[in-house]
């Protein structure tokens, strides 16, 4: 029952992984990694990971399983998950096809891209955010979400029933990492593909591999 405003945050879900793939297309520019770097590199013990690229995970054609799909997701999504914990879950997906045969939308992909970025720079995403989109384009509304609270002018998520529109159940942000932690709002992601498409945060070579 609070009234929308210009001003009102959103959690923009899966629109954070455009946010990642920036970031990480901006680390490929500073040359602490690159397209074809393998996944073994960094995470060995993910299935296949010396035949995945990060341009794989970027693209979803890494074969790696969707983790929110599993079965028993909504038992757990709620609660904070360590990085441990989450990558054991990737990992104990298996394989759903070889590495670039297929395409299959999968946030799996974008939870390692986090870690990744995180790992070869030394810095949280958060920071990651900060100082390679937040600061150069301006964004003031743009941040790694948490517990929502109405009184940050953050929205709720809500889903329409047969009796009405229902308060959707919170997922903790340490599930979805940078395949859909990210909160922001209309102005600021507008801003941001401004930015981004006018090349003030990655060049335009990057721009184009993008």
């Amino acid at each position: 029952q609070i009234k929308n405003s210009t001003n009102t945050k959103f959690r923009i879900g899966s629109i954070s992984k455009t946010f990642t793939a920036t970031i990480i297309m901006k680390l490929i520019e500073e040359g602490k990694l690159s397209l074809t770097s393998p996944l073994s590199d960094y995470y060995p013990q993910i299935p296949n990971a010396n035949k995945i690229t990060i341009e794989y995970l970027l693209q979803h054609r890494s074969g790696i399983p969707n983790f929110t799909d599993a079965e028993d997701y909504t038992s757990w999504c709620t609660k904070k998950q360590t990085k441990k914990v989450l990558l054991d879950r990737i990992i104990s997906g298996k394989t759903s096809f070889e590495p670039n045969e297929e395409f299959e939308y999968s946030n799996s992909n974008y939870v390692l891209l986090t870690y990744i970025a995180e790992d070869i720079s030394s810095k949280t995403f958060a920071d990651l955010l900060d100082e390679i989109i937040c600061m150069p384009c301006l964004l003031n509304y743009t941040y790694v979400g948490e517990n929502i609270s109405s009184n940050n002018k953050v929205a709720y998520s809500y889903i329409k029933q047969s009796a009405g529109w229902e308060k959707a159940n919170e997922t903790d942000m340490s599930v979805p990492q940078g395949s859909g932690f990210i909160v922001s709002n209309a102005y600021d992601l507008n801003r941001f593909m401004y930015c981004l498409f006018s090349e003030k945060i990655i060049n335009k070579k990057s721009l184009k591999q993008m």
